[in-house]
């Protein structure tokens, strides 16, 4: 295994983007050298082999003894200590991980293994957002006394890209054109376009099953791959399933408990509601679609007005979401400024929700992954001028692997299934998208609100 010596002048790598985070990982490196204020050596490794190997960094220890002086006068003697001499930063000995997953989200006491001082600011995060070598000054209590100590450290892209929606069995007609970006959903932490390519052919003038495996591989050379069958048909063939409804009685008695609310959510989808009929059937709150953005256009939900306005008047609790395909902070800002706009004071009783969901073409928006958190948090950010709270709208898979840090946001969580094991924080469970109620012809989302 080969050392790893820091070089005195660390060169600065500049990779501008916004600065939001991802988790440390558990493999973060870390680096030994005897430091002053600088460190030299006569051997250098690679990105590469930096990335496989451990060092540890550490400071010179030394020890500073206070003097104690005494002063005497004609009526008394009396003794004092003299302030304690400000520790010398190669007094300091701290090892500590160098390098850092490019947007994790690392406070200082994450960053420190092992010191003989005290951190004054365990929680600071540590600056992650752009690529390249670093130093940051932190302050420590050393004997004492408070002192600076400058830590350099190594900002890198290690993770691969994330399968978004594999396409895993894709049917086609015979005859169709075959895209593989329309069957496929992909995106990286970084890189807003990552490389795709795949090994294997489809011949859709031909009925047969043709296996592909799709590479993605993001400007650093970190890559991920998977398998995916493309079934070619002269007719497709019907699922033959049938999705059982739940009825929303049905549904309270399953989960009943307390602390928990049950309500809906809707749009133009559901038509015309009585909500009278609704309220009677037992449910306690609503939330429905304001507006939608998408293939370019801005509209507002036509059934908008109608449902927030019968709603209050049937005494439930009313919220709304937007729906969302933005891809650049100008557009998600002004559309938040429309929400605030059309909404023109309404009191709500939950936060506005925003639902972004086109994973399953997410490569085809031009964006990183880390570039739509961001844009949640403009949009976030946005509404709170007008005095409006936000919520995070998101499946338990992109919670999971797509969004970054769910658990500071308030989450609705959709889950179709009996029992919910997303293992995050939410406060909205949208438990199926087929329930029925009296007041509503049709499917209806059902949604269970903890307190």
């Amino acid at each position: 295994m080969k050392k790893t010596v820091l070089v005195p002048i660390l060169a600065a790598m500049a990779v501008l983007c916004s600065g939001c985070g991802r988790e440390i990982e558990d493999n973060r490196e870390i680096k030994r050298s005897v430091t002053d204020e600088m460190t030299t050596g006569d051997e250098t490794l690679t990105d590469e082999e930096t990335t496989a190997e451990e060092t540890l960094t550490t400071t010179a220890v030394t020890t500073t003894t206070a003097v104690t002086t005494t002063k005497a006068t004609t009526t008394k003697a009396a003794s004092t200590t003299a302030p304690k001499p400000v520790p010398k930063p190669e007094e300091v000995n701290i090892t500590y991980y160098t390098d850092h997953e490019v947007y994790s989200k690392v406070p200082l006491k994450d960053m420190i293994v092992e010191s003989n001082a005290e951190l004054k600011e365990p929680d600071k995060l540590l600056d992650t957002s752009v690529l390249g070598d670093h130093e940051v000054k932190i302050k420590c209590i050393y004997d004492g006394a408070e002192c600076e100590k400058t830590l350099n450290y190594t900002v890198r892209d290690t993770t691969p890209p994330t399968v978004l929606y594999s396409g895993e069995v894709t049917n086609i007609t015979t005859g169709s054109y075959f895209d593989i970006n329309s069957c496929i959903g992909y995106g990286d932490n970084y890189d807003s376009s990552p490389e795709m390519t795949y090994e294997g052919y489809v011949d859709t003038s031909a009925e047969g099953s043709y296996p592909l495996t799709v590479y993605v591989t993001d400007m650093f050379g970190n890559s991920t791959s998977w398998d995916m069958t493309v079934n070619v048909y002269d007719y497709l063939p019907a699922s033959g399933e049938v999705t059982p409804r739940i009825g929303f009685g049905d549904f309270v008695d399953t989960y009943a408990g307390e602390g928990r609310h049950f309500g809906i959510d809707v749009s133009r989808w559901q038509g015309d509601i009585d909500f009278n009929a609704v309220k009677a059937a037992g449910c306690e709150f609503v939330i429905m679609r304001i507006g939608i953005y998408s293939g370019g256009e801005l509209s507002i939900d036509r059934y908008y007005y109608n449902n927030i306005g019968n709603a209050k008047a049937a005494g439930l609790k009313v919220g709304v979401y937007f729906y969302s395909t933005d891809n650049n902070e100008a557009d998600v800002r002004a559309h938040a400024k429309w929400v605030a706009e059309t909404l023109d004071g309404e009191e709500l009783d939950f936060p506005v929700a925003f639902d972004w969901e086109n994973f399953e073409n997410y490569q085809n928006y031009g964006m990183s992954i880390h570039d739509l958190n961001c844009f949640y948090q403009d949009f976030k950010e946005e509404l709170k001028k007008s005095g409006y709270d936000t919520m995070l709208y998101g499946s338990k898979n992109y919670l999971e692997n797509f969004w970054e840090y769910p658990d500071d946001e308030y989450v609705w969580l959709a889950h179709y299934v009996s029992d919910t094991t997303y293992p995050g924080k939410y406060r909205i469970w949208q438990r199926c998208g087929w329930g029925l109620i009296n007041g509503i012809y049709g499917d209806v989302d059902l949604d269970i609100l903890y307190e």
